[in-house]
This record gives structure tokens, C-alpha cells and sequence, in this order.
């Protein structure tokens, strides 16, 4: 029994990644980890550490981090995450639901030091890999909870300026995390003049149901094509003025935080937004979101 049991704990030290306390090293060969809710795997390229999953027999970027300069925004549409100062500068709060490497963080906290960003991961072990591997640091204005993104939001007592909502799951975003419920609740801890980030993917009639839910939910919903992938980033509030069009279309070099500017090129993405062609989609509540259904269904 006692041998049992110790082979018990070496497995599930093999399994963490974790042997008496000791990580292994990343070199040229991907680390792989299981969490209880997906396989990770680590991968350095170069001066970059990426983090991916594998889903439906297909890799997924999780998150990447340059380190030399973690400011340095590595992944295509997290860049269009810094659209968010074009419609709401000098953010006080943010939050982020769906950590990965931390590779939004550190561009927030160099550009806007006074902010508070709260970041939201339910998978602990994505946590301890971004910690061990990616160069992640906790703070007091870097403040992270191991939870639901909806629970976390529900907790919450503070109004946040930005919300981005970046919670995949290798290529699937948790559908509680897609409804009207949902962004509702989003709206109710929503600073007056506070925008939303959201990361979606097109090429499915599960695209179409987030537009139609998004602008169902908000008042105001821009779309930003992300030409290197699949990835459409909506930007949305809930306040019907100042128009975000208008804010977009004053976007410039004096209106943007010099910081972002240097590592993200804002205005360039300004330029991507674009309608999605995608109509009739439905709007998902918490009573029916046929989320994994519509992800199977081409929109062709």
C-alpha cells in the first residue's frame, strides 16, 4: 500500500512537471503539462516562450512573451487590445479575464503605472507555468485570482475602465462567457465611460451568434479584423456618447499614451475595422447557447 502510494505522488509529480520541488529546464525541447483542464505545452523560439494547448487535434497559441522585453506584444490580436486607449484613455482599473503568459500585463503596467490591473484564470496551472517560465510577477497593481471570470466579475465591488475578455480554451471560449447575461453583468461594473475588449473568431456560425449578441448587449460594437489570423477583436460599450466611431476617427499620435505607441502600432490597427458580412445569427442567453453546435457549423 505504502509503495502504492508513492508511485502515486512520483506520477503526479511527472504529470505537474514538478519533481521534488525541481522544474525542468525549457531548452530546444517543448515542456509538456497536463492541468485538470487541458494539456500545456511550453516552447521557446529564440528569445520568445509560447505557451500552447491542443484541441480538437489542433494546436492553439495560448500565449507568448518575448523575454527580453515582455512589453513587447507578441501574439497578432492581442495587439488590437490597445485599440482600448483610442476610446478610453489613462485607465484606473482594468480587468482581464483569461491571464495566459501575461504577455497584455506588462505593456499595461509600463504604460499606465497608476492603473490597477486585475487579471482573472480559472486554470491554476496555467498560473504557475506564466510564474515559472514567462517571467509573470504578482503585485499589488498586478493582482491575479485563480476562479471563473464570471465568478470573479460577480465578487467584484470595483468599476473597471477596461474589461478584456480573452478567455480561450484551445481555439472554445466557455459559454457562460458569451451570453447576454453575461455582458450584462460586464455592464454593471463598467466605469460611465468604459469600453470592453473581446477576442472571437470568425470562419463559423458561432461568429455570427457573437455578433449578434454583442450588439444585442451594447449600445455601441466596433469590429477590428485581425489580418494575420481568424481573430476578430469587438471593441463595445454601453454609453451612447462620445460615439466610438467619432473617437476613432479622431485617433493620433496626441491622443493615444506615447508608451502603447511605442510598442503597438494603434493607428495602423484603427484602420482594420471592418463589418462583419455574417447576419441572422443568433443571440445567446444563459438558457440556450448552442456554443460548441454553432462552432462546428461553417458559416460558408
Amino acid at each position: 500500500m505504502r509503495g502504492a502510494l508513492v508511485c502515486l505522488v512520483v506520477l503526479w509529480m511527472l504529470g505537474t512537471g514538478r519533481m521534488w520541488g525541481a522544474w525542468p529546464e525549457l531548452g530546444e525541447e517543448p515542456l509538456h503539462f497536463e492541468s485538470m483542464y487541458q494539456p500545456l505545452i511550453l516552447r521557446k523560439e529564440k528569445d520568445v516562450v509560447v505557451m500552447k494547448t491542443e484541441r480538437k487535434g489542433k494546436g492553439w497559441n495560448y500565449s507568448a512573451v518575448y523575454l527580453k522585453d515582455p512589453r513587447e506584444i507578441v501574439l497578432a490580436y492581442t495587439k488590437h487590445f490597445f485599440l482600448l486607449p483610442v476610446f478610453k484613455e489613462n485607465p484606473e482599473r482594468v480587468l482581464l479575464i483569461g491571464l495566459g503568459g501575461g504577455g497584455i500585463n506588462a505593456l499595461i503596467q509600463a504604460a499606465y503605472p497608476e492603473a490597477v490591473m486585475e487579471s482573472v484564470e480559472i486554470d491554476p496551472k496555467v498560473l504557475e507555468l506564466a510564474e515559472r517560465y514567462m517571467g509573470f510577477k504578482a503585485g499589488p497593481k498586478n493582482q491575479v485570482q485563480v476562479m471563473d471570470g464570471r465568478m470573479a466579475l460577480k465578487r467584484s465591488k470595483q468599476r473597471y475602465d477596461w474589461v478584456i475578455l480573452d478567455a480561450f480554451r484551445g481555439g472554445d471560449v466557455p459559454v457562460h462567457l458569451k451570453t447576454r447575461e453575461f455582458y450584462g453583468e460586464i455592464q454593471a461594473k463598467l466605469s460611465p465611460r468604459g469600453v470592453v475588449a473581446s477576442n472571437l473568431i470568425r470562419g463559423n456560425e458561432l461568429f455570427a451568434a457573437d455578433v449578434a449578441t454583442l450588439r444585442a448587449s451594447f449600445k455601441q460594437v466596433l469590429f477590428f479584423k485581425v489580418e494575420e489570423t481568424g481573430n476578430v477583436v469587438a471593441i463595445a460599450a454601453n454609453h451612447e456618447e462620445p460615439r466610438l466611431e467619432e473617437l476613432l476617427a479622431k485617433a493620433s499620435l496626441d491622443t493615444v499614451n506615447p508608451t502603447v505607441l511605442s510598442y503597438v502600432r494603434v493607428l495602423e490597427l484603427a484602420q482594420r475595422r471592418y463589418e462583419p458580412e455574417e447576419k441572422g445569427g443568433m443571440v445567446m442567453t444563459d438558457d440556450f447557447a448552442p456554443a460548441e453546435y454553432l462552432d462546428g457549423k461553417s458559416s460558408k
